[in-house]
């Protein structure tokens, strides 16, 4: 079995009251949906959610990341 594609999706969720931390505030869940598809037709399906205020990512990185570290799987 091999990967064919990976998709990722930005989507946003908004909050119905801020989470407030030390570090900041976050008034929306961006996340990132990802579908790994292979030849067996089979698909996977995670969330990559990233941490801002810990980690510094942002939707934009986890999908270029994700993007770039996955590609060599990708036939």
């Amino acid at each position: 079995m091999k990967i064919t594609a990976i998709e990722a999706v930005p989507y946003a969720i908004p909050y119905t009251k801020p989470l407030r931390f030390a570090s900041g505030e976050v008034r929306t869940a961006e996340h990132v949906l990802v579908r790994v598809h292979t030849d067996a037709g089979l698909t996977g399906v995670a969330d990559a959610p990233p941490r801002p205020f810990t980690y510094g990512e942002t939707q934009a990185s986890v999908i270029g990341e994700g993007i770039r570290a996955a590609a060599p799987a990708v036939r």
